[in-house]
């Protein structure tokens, strides 16, 4: 506890204007992202009834990526990709939410680890496409 001792949690007004930049961009980019989201799901159900008639292969999922790029985007799963990426400044957002906690760490620490998550996700989505 006495290592936080010396820790200022007063900040400056431009400081703050920072901050607030920061969390509005998190703000639009976490809607940004539920929308998408949201599509993504929508657009599933309607067009994905029948599984056996999707494309087998990645290079069958590439070519239907240069027919139709929305429809491609779906099935190769980079429209879950996108909207993580999109959910990365919401990340920093919720660290700056956070980070006057005696544990100045720690939302960091969570943040790190979403962005594993999705590194993660790339590359099942990679072996996906491999194999």
């Amino acid at each position: 506890m006495e290592a936080y001792k010396n820790y200022s949690t007063e900040e400056t007004p431009m400081l703050q204007q920072q901050w607030r930049k920061i969390y509005l961009m998190g703000g639009y980019a976490a809607l940004l992202s539920f929308c998408g989201t949201l599509i993504d799901i929508i657009y599933g159900s309607i067009s994905s009834a029948n599984l056996s008639a999707l494309p087998q292969t990645a290079i069958e999922r590439f070519a239907e990526f240069h027919q139709n790029w929305i429809l491609g985007l779906y099935h190769l799963d980079l429209l879950n990709v996108i909207t993580a990426i999109i959910m990365v400044p919401a990340y920093f957002a919720l660290f700056g939410l956070h980070r006057k906690k005696i544990f100045h760490m720690q939302p960091l620490l969570c943040s790190f680890v979403l962005l594993e998550q999705l590194y993660l996700f790339v590359q099942i989505l990679h072996y996906q496409c491999l194999n």
